[in-house]
């Protein structure tokens, strides 16, 4: 393969997940604007709004701490970022990009896979933007953040970067409770294939 041709495939594969997240976010941004989020999304964004002020994990004031995000890692990123920017980007925003963001490792990574950009790598990109994660991201869950670990969390292993894995695997157990059964069956599978 020369490296022109190789050149190539990795430009077409940087824009085609580029564009990927960028429409991903375009959708997202939309909905924000013309639409309304899932509720139990709107609550978690309470809950990181909470965090970022420094109240804890609270919905509101009033009550004081209440344990009802379920999504630890998503809830605090949320936070830390909304507090980096000192409440000037909405949670809603910040949640949009970091799944943009993982939109577009997503495609990279089916399009490292493919090899090539070609019809069928744009096909897969376009339905990896319909997804049903996709789709719960758009109204503003962390399915596609917690996906693209998810994802990470197998080509690392599949790699055999098992360091890297196991730490994606904890991520995953951060991020939303079922990540530690995630973490579990890795832990198992690296047992038997260490034996």
């Amino acid at each position: 393969m020369s490296s022109k041709y190789y050149t190539t495939i990795t430009k077409g594969k940087f824009i085609l997940s580029a564009l990927s997240g960028g429409l991903f976010f375009a959708l997202c941004f939309y909905v924000m604007k013309f639409g309304h989020l899932h509720e139990d999304a709107y609550i978690l964004y309470q809950y990181s709004r909470s965090v970022s002020h420094g109240l804890g994990i609270s919905f509101d004031v009033v009550n004081g701490p209440a344990e009802g995000a379920t999504d630890f890692l998503w809830m605090t990123a949320l936070g830390l970022a909304h507090r980096i920017f000192r409440g000037y980007v909405p949670i809603g925003v910040i949640a949009a990009l970091l799944n943009s963001l993982g939109i577009a490792y997503v495609a990279s990574q089916i399009l490292s896979i493919r090899r090539s950009v070609d019809l069928n790598g744009c096909a897969l990109c376009l339905l990896l933007l319909f997804s049903g994660g996709a789709s719960a991201s758009v109204g503003g869950f962390g399915t596609v953040a917690y996906g693209s670990v998810y994802v990470a969390t197998i080509l690392a292993f599949w790699a055999n970067k098992f360091t890297r894995g196991i730490v994606f695997a904890m991520l995953l157990a951060l991020f939303r409770p079922d990540g530690f059964f995630l973490g579990l069956a890795v832990g198992h599978w690296l047992d038997k294939k260490i034996q």
